[in-house]
C-alpha cells in the first residue's frame, strides 16, 4: 500500500516526489514539487539511491515520502 502524500502547504495542491541525479553542488538531489502551483521544496535530509536500470531506489522513496509528510523540507 502506498503511504499519503501530504499536500503543498502553499496552495493545497497534490505534490509530486522528484530525483535529480544531475543536481549541483548546492541543490538537494530529492525535492517536492507541487503539480498545481510549481512550488519546490527541498528535501536535504534525503540522499538519491539509484539502481542499475536507473530507477530510483525504493529506499529513497519511502525517505523522501517520510521527510516530506513530517516537514523535514526546506523552501
Amino acid at each position: 500500500m502506498e503511504e499519503k502524500i501530504r499536500k503543498c502547504p502553499i496552495c493545497g495542491g497534490d505534490v509530486k516526489l522528484m530525483a535529480n541525479p544531475f543536481h549541483k553542488e548546492d541543490e538537494c538531489e530529492c525535492f517536492a514539487r507541487c503539480k498545481n502551483c510549481g512550488k519546490e521544496y527541498g528535501l536535504p535530509t534525503v540522499k538519491l539511491k539509484i539502481l542499475r536500470n536507473l530507477r530510483v531506489s525504493k529506499t529513497t522513496i519511502k525517505e523522501a515520502t517520510k521527510a516530506w509528510n513530517v516537514g523535514k523540507w526546506e523552501d
